[in-house]
Order: structure tokens, then sequence, then C-alpha cells
């Protein structure tokens, strides 16, 4: 049986709220780390930051691999 949540989480607009500009990414090859900005992501603002991750994918503009990610 899945536990339920006790809350939601965070979404792009409550994160604004709260000050950020965007969500952090890395590389897990070669662990570079950047962000990327809400604005450039184009995504609605009741999105929850961990889903972000799912519907996007991210390439490191360094060594170009395609398991980058958010944390």
């Amino acid at each position: 049986m899945k536990p339920e949540r006790p809350y939601d989480p965070m979404s792009i607009a409550n994160a604004v709220e709260l000050g950020l500009t965007g969500v952090p990414l890395y590389c897990r090859k070669c662990y570079r780390e950047g962000q990327i900005g809400f604005a450039a992501l184009a995504m609605p603002a009741d999105t929850p930051v961990p889903s972000i991750a799912r519907a996007r994918r991210f390439v490191c503009s360094s060594c170009g691999n395609r398991a980058a990610g958010i944390r």
C-alpha cells in the first residue's frame, strides 16, 4: 500500500514566490553544475518542481551526456 503524502510538492509558482529563479542542474558523468531558469523551461506555473526532470531531458553542454538532471 502506497503511503499518502502529507504535503504537495513545491510548484514553480511557489519557488518563484520564495525568490528562486530556476532549478540547479548537474551532469552525472562529468559533474558539471549549472542552472536553468523557470522562464527557459516554458512550463505552467502549477507544475511540481520534482516532475520537471520527468518532463524534460537535459543534455550537458560540456560533455554531451544525456543523463544530466535536476537536484
